[in-house]
């Protein structure tokens, strides 16, 4: 099944309109970019996909076809929808956010410092800045 035709299913499975222009601007590209997956039958950055996944609760590795497992390991149990939590006890005001810091982070100071600017930005780009990053592991190089 092509990554049209999953995202789709998923979509009606869900109540979701998956051409709608809520839909479209939720993911962060235009309805016509959406017709175009089905219509060339194409797959959509890493980072779309990881927004897609998100917004409809699904692995993007289902989204991709890598798995007929639609299940959302990753964000299970109570895990941020951006999965970019790296302790599970976040601070009271880092939970908005979706992201927490652990002390051994902290002493790193490049971790410190991709942390700080990740805090700085909404929910949003931090789950596109997560999609951007889950489209570099992808490649063959982080496997």
């Amino acid at each position: 099944m092509s990554f049209y035709n999953r995202y789709v299913k998923i979509c009606k499975e869900k109540g979701v309109l998956p051409s709608s222009q809520k839909t479209a601007e939720t993911i962060g590209v235009t309805r016509a970019t959406i017709s175009f997956w089905g219509r060339k039958n194409t797959i959509p950055s890493g980072e779309t996909v990881a927004s897609i996944a998100d917004m409809l609760h699904v692995s993007a590795d289902y989204l991709l076809g890598r798995t007929d497992d639609p299940t959302d390991y990753a964000h299970r149990d109570g895990a941020s929808a951006s999965g970019l939590n790296v302790s599970s006890g976040p601070k009271e005001d880092e939970k908005s956010a979706g992201v927490s810091r652990t002390a051994e982070s902290s002493s790193r100071h490049g971790d410190a410092d991709f942390l700080d600017l990740l805090h700085k930005l909404n929910k949003f780009d931090q789950i596109r800045v997560e999609g951007i990053i889950q489209g570099m592991l992808l490649h063959e190089k982080y496997r």
